[in-house]
């Protein structure tokens, strides 16, 4: 693929259960978006992705159902320094994030996680110090630690300006919904009231 697109700057990879492995020469050297999901066999072999080989590299992504492979995120040495986004959804068996394989992306600005059931806790020591917005969706376990003050990872996080945390997309719904139900409520007795008070003037 090196020879073959020398100039690719983006490469998504999403629904080939087959592929083990990019072809020989690895991925090209200006790449600078990689998006992988639902490849099971080319993430059992992510360590020799070659990654930090590529230079110009600065958004990874990678989701889908299909990688149970991974309990730990990301592998020591995996990820390059030069990334500046970082986002990994709908990884059902994913229990913990990787210090070691975090801690060397001091370019890191901005990372999501997203529907990641069985991560316990930020089980790193501090996320990047670059970092300026992380968001946790759809995370149950997870969540209720980075509460502000309270929560047991907020010391790893409390210094990101921008973060936003939410147990479930329905929660955000049920939410929505309740302050919709109680703005019509308040609606509903204003009119009311108004009717009542016209009534009145119209009895006078």
């Amino acid at each position: 693929m090196h020879t073959l697109l020398p100039s690719l700057h983006s490469l998504i990879l999403y629904g080939c259960p087959e592929i083990e492995s990019f072809s020989e020469g690895g991925l090209p050297s200006k790449l600078d978006y990689l998006s992988i999901g639902n490849c099971e066999k080319l993430v059992g072999g992510r360590r020799d992705w070659g990654l930090q080989a590529l230079p110009s590299l600065t958004c990874f992504s990678l989701k889908g159902e299909s990688e149970d492979v991974l309990e730990s995120f990301p592998e020591e040495g995996l990820l390059p320094p030069t990334l500046t986004y970082l986002c990994f959804r709908h990884l059902v068996n994913l229990k913990s994030l990787n210090g070691r394989g975090l801690q060397p992306l001091v370019s890191l600005e901005e990372m999501y996680i997203t529907d990641c059931p069985q991560l316990q806790s930020l089980s790193v020591e501090r996320l990047p110090i670059s970092l300026s917005k992380l968001e946790i969706w759809d995370c149950p376990l997870v969540v209720p630690r980075c509460r502000r003050a309270e929560g047991e990872d907020w010391h790893k996080i409390a210094h990101i300006p921008h973060h936003s945390y939410s147990l479930c997309m329905e929660d955000v719904m049920k939410e929505c919904g309740e302050i919709l139900v109680k703005l019509l409520g308040l609606k509903r007795k204003f009119w009311a009231t108004m009717i009542l008070d016209l009534d009145g003037k119209f009895r006078n």
